[in-house]
């Protein structure tokens, strides 16, 4: 791929540059920050990372793809692989420590379980899950310009009036 269409990808110069200050954010604030795809790993996501600069954001043994050992012994089922990153002790995470972004209901609701979540709505992170994102990394859930509302479509997955810790965005 060119430089421009990796560019593209990402949704632009603009959108690339706020996404590179998010995950400087969540840096500063300690998070650690995983990938966990269905794109490959070795021949697009690391690659597309390190074009944009943003691999310096992750550890490369915390990207997965779907050429990855990992999610491939777990069926590609994003939420298992989650909930044995959660589960190992060297960590010590509860479910509020962690938050899992995707835009698929099935990979949001086999992930609800063992972290919060947030489905993304469009193509791609708007501007205001990208401030979501950053405020609830900080332990907020609102601000002016947009509220965390209770994720139906994960409920009904799960067959439950709601379940605890999954959203989507919605401005307020």
């Amino acid at each position: 791929m060119t430089p421009q269409e990796i560019l593209a990808n990402f949704g632009g110069r603009q959108r690339l540059q706020r996404l590179g200050r998010l995950l400087q954010a969540l840096t500063e604030a300690g998070c650690e920050l995983f990938i966990v795809s269905i794109g490959f790993r070795d021949s697009c996501i690391l690659p597309h990372l390190h074009a944009t600069g943003l691999a310096q954001y992750f550890h490369t043994e915390n990207v997965y793809g779907q050429d990855s050992r990992e999610l491939q012994d777990r069926g590609f089922v994003k939420g298992r692989l989650i909930a044995d990153i959660m589960a190992d002790p060297k960590r010590g995470w509860a479910p509020q420590d962690a938050l899992f972004v995707d835009d698929s209901v099935r990979h949001v609701e086999s992930a609800a379980e063992n972290c919060e979540v947030i489905r993304v709505q469009g193509n791609g992170l708007s501007v205001l899950e990208l401030d979501a994102i950053e405020a609830v990394a900080r332990g907020h859930r609102s601000a002016e310009g947009w509220r965390l509302h209770p994720d139906e479509a994960v409920a009904a997955l799960k067959q439950r009036p709601s379940v605890q810790g999954a959203w989507y965005v919605i401005p307020s």
